[in-house]
């Protein structure tokens, strides 16, 4: 049987508040006169309204010994009776009686058999997506709540969920059973055959999770990933069943051990639950190693980037240098064109110190180009070739400075090697790094079905030609190539235009080498396009999750125009076009009016050249009264222990409900509020099974593992987290900090794609985040 504190079954909560019972609970004038006429004593008149509230809040008639106390006398004190007046009826024939009055008061018709059909018909619609017990039931509480019709026993309904939903997957077994073929079901029975030597099983390996994306754990896990391809055609077998039945029964499969399958008698289900998990572990090898790509080829640009600094620093002092030389020459240039140094002019130009002389004349232009000097007469040489003379004399003193810098050739040598990193172009340096992965990268792209989310297809079709001359050897390519595919020779060809930047176009074109590509740039170039692309979406892979064509996903227009009208009524929102434009017309011009009246009273916000501006608030020192009031509350607040607090906030909000197996049964557990809070004191306080269960009477290590591993996920902690923090924000005290309907963000931006490998499955950065993070508070 389901736990019914794990489902939305309405009922009286461990702990009523004050303000619950005066809004809930408390009759009005009206009801109070309705109830005296059709009672004639106080115990009838208790019970009645009792009843009446109760229907009201819950959906249908409790028994009355099951009304808690607190309602009993906040309704016995609203009709202002004695408190000796009990809630209770003479008679079976009365208490029906009354129910009747409640319903006809409240315009509700009972008829048992169409409430039963109705909720069957839900839950058997509900059981072709969900599989959850809990869930279904709620599909069939919400239909009859919006039906208008009296709940019925929740036993009821727990029935009639258990036998459809063995019905529904009885039908799922035997359609994946049948599509397996006798090759592929040995192969899946051979993952539950456990090793004599090592006492694992190929079905544990499957389950083993991803490590740090290494090269060496990058090979490790794309291997891993063709192993599972291997199994069989996973999407084949379960093709019909949707994907949230598929999830579920991956999940079941997960938490169970090879024992556990063995001892299971129905083949069908068995072979059900290993192919939907190979088919989930399946999509996650494909997020994993996709992962991996990207933070490799970040990693290799990082290394580019790095290494492009560790030059700029090692050739710092030779750019010094040069810059010295540079001005040296400058100097004397100049020093030899000055009047007074032309003095003494004799046209043997030596030098002063006695050192070697250098005939500037036997200088003349480059092979092959005429001396336009010698032969315009439009240049003004002076009289008596005064003009030559000068010009001879500042050419030695440029040819002495360069010779003193170390001579011609050295800084020639040394202009080009910086020359070469003057910018910022690192693209150049990534092909050292990128060596080592070549393989691995070009058999991931052999492995995973790449497929373009817009009609852009240039990136892969440059994959596809990096990928048909894989194994050409020279340094450069022609942008068109003919490669033999088989028997036949197939043209190729590559646009870098249309995807590659002005950088990568320098780094890849020589003017030397016309329709030539610098071939292992290129590769280097594709893949970091590549995975630019997929974390932009503007790539997918075929049979990933994290990864996968989201239009694909999406509702397509008629299906959604069905769902138009009940989507805006919930949403409160206008259906016709120009009656919901005008509707949010009017929001914006209001939200906007609100934010022009209060922006005189925000000291905080200004206006720079028409753009707004925060302001960082400094924190104003203490006031001593704030400190001898904190001082005061201190003291007051008892002691408690973390495992207390777990205790009583499972025992007030429940949370502890949304544990349990994955088959979605109640855990076979003798106390379970106390199992679960000490196995979330085990694993929030990062403790372990073992390091508890040492330190701990009355538990056992494989206990908290079992709770642990085997009734929690990822999912269950979220929901559980959800009622403590729904719990917390109904408390005075949240409302300290407003009112719940803004947020605070402190600006800071954290690149958990590249700092932090394991960021996309932190507690605080959340699932899915691929280029940055902002830390976001709110502010209840």
């Amino acid at each position: 049987m389901t736990s019914i504190d794990r489902t939305a079954y309405p009922r009286f909560k461990r702990m009523i508040t004050t303000r619950e019972l005066a809004d809930s609970f408390t009759p009005s004038n009206e009801e109070i006169e309705w109830a005296r006429d059709m009672t004639l004593s106080d115990p009838h008149l208790l019970a009645l309204t009792v009843w009446l509230k109760s229907y009201q809040r819950l959906g249908y008639f409790p028994k009355l010994d099951e009304v808690p106390q607190v309602v009993v006398e906040h309704v016995r004190e609203a009709l202002r009776l004695p408190a000796d007046v009990m809630a209770e009826v003479d008679a079976t024939r009365t208490a029906k009686r009354h129910r009747e009055f409640v319903r006809t008061r409240l315009g509700v018709k009972y008829n048992a058999a169409k409430a039963r059909i109705l909720a069957e018909e839900a839950i058997r619609a509900a059981a072709q997506t969900k599989d959850n017990p809990a869930d279904l039931i709620n599909v069939a509480l919400d239909m009859l709540i919006r039906q208008g019709c009296e709940l019925p026993g929740y036993t009821t309904l727990d029935e009639a969920t258990k036998t459809i939903r063995t019905q529904v997957n009885r039908g799922f077994f035997t359609a994946t059973a049948a599509r397996i073929g006798p090759a592929h079901r040995a192969g899946l029975e051979r993952l539950m055959v456990v090793d004599p030597a090592t006492r694992r099983s190929a079905f544990d390996a499957l389950k083993a999770p991803p490590k740090a994306a290494t090269l060496g754990r990058f090979k490790e896990r794309l291997q891993y990933m063709l192993e599972l391809d291997a199994l069989g055609p996973t999407e084949v077998w379960l093709r019909g069943i949707p994907p949230g039945k598929v999830g579920h029964f991956a999940g079941e499969a997960r938490v169970t051990d090879v024992a556990d399958l063995s001892k299971m008698k129905d083949d069908a289900k068995r072979l059900t639950l290993l192919a939907s998990l190979i088919h989930v572990l399946r999509a996650a090898a494909r997020d994993e190693v996709t992962d991996m790509f990207c933070k490799r080829m970040a990693i290799i640009h990082r290394k580019g980037r790095d290494q492009l600094e560790d030059l700029r620093e090692e050739h710092r002092a030779e750019s010094e240098r040069l810059l010295e030389v540079f001005g040296e020459v400058l100097a004397a240039a100049r020093e030899a064109s000055e009047p007074e140094s032309l003095e003494g002019i004799d046209g043997a130009a030596g030098d002063e110190d006695g050192d070697r002389a250098v005939d500037v004349s036997a200088i003349g232009p480059p092979d092959g180009v005429a001396d336009d000097k010698a032969e315009d007469p439009a240049v003004d040489v002076g009289p008596d070739g005064a003009g030559e003379e000068v010009a001879v004399r500042i050419g030695q003193a440029v040819l002495k400075a360069l010779e003193s810098g170390g001579g011609l050739e050295q800084l020639m040598a040394a202009h080009q090697a910086v020359a070469a990193f003057h910018g910022n172009n690192y693209l150049p340096l990534l092909e050292a790094f990128y060596r080592s992965h070549r393989a691995v990268l070009f058999t991931l792209a052999g492995a995973i079905e790449l497929e373009a989310t817009s009609a852009e297809r240039g990136v892969l079709d440059a994959l596809e030609f990096i990928r048909a001359v894989r194994h050409r050897r020279g340094e450069w390519i022609e942008e068109t190539c003919v490669v033999n595919r088989g028997n036949e020779q197939v043209r190729v060809s590559i646009d870098i235009n249309a995807f590659a930047s002005e950088m990568w176009k320098r780094t890849l074109r020589d003017k030397r080498r016309p329709g030539m590509l610098a071939r292992r740039h290129l590769e280097v170039c594709v893949f970091s396009h590549l995975a630019a692309e997929l974390r932009s979406g503007d790539l997918a892979v075929a049979g990933s999750d994290s990864y996968a064509n989201l239009h694909a996903q999406m509702m397509t227009w008629e299906e959604c125009e069905a769902e138009v009208a009940d989507f805006c009524e919930q949403a409160g929102i206008p259906t016709d076009a120009k009656t919901l434009v005008a509707f949010y017309k009017e929001k914006l011009t209001e939200t906007a009016a609100a934010v022009n009246a209060g922006y005189p009273a925000n000291t905080d916000l200004r206006l720079e050249g028409g753009k707004p501006v925060l302001a960082r608030r400094k924190g104003a020192d203490r006031r001593p009264s704030a400190i001898i009031l904190e001082g005061a509350i201190l003291e007051r607040l008892p002691d408690r222990s973390l495992l207390d607090i777990l205790a009583r906030s499972a025992h007030l909000t429940g949370w502890h409900r949304h544990f349990g197996p994955a088959s979605g049964s109640d855990p076979k557990i003798r106390d379970t509020l106390g199992r679960y809070v000490v196995t979330a004191f085990a694993y929030g306080g990062n403790l372990g099974p073992t390091e508890v269960a040492r330190h701990m009477r009355g538990v056992s290590a494989h206990e908290i593992y079992t709770a642990g591993n085997k009734h929690a996920d990822g999912d269950k902690i979220h929901k559980a987290s959800a009622d403590v923090i729904n719990a917390f924000a109904k408390l005075d005290v949240a409302r300290m900090w407003g009112d719940g309907r803004a947020a605070a963000v402190d600006g800071s931006q954290i690149e958990t794609w590249e700092n932090n490998l394991l960021a996309e499955s932190s507690i605080r950065y959340g699932t899915g985040v691929r280029t940055g993070s902002r830390s976001l508070t709110l502010a209840a």
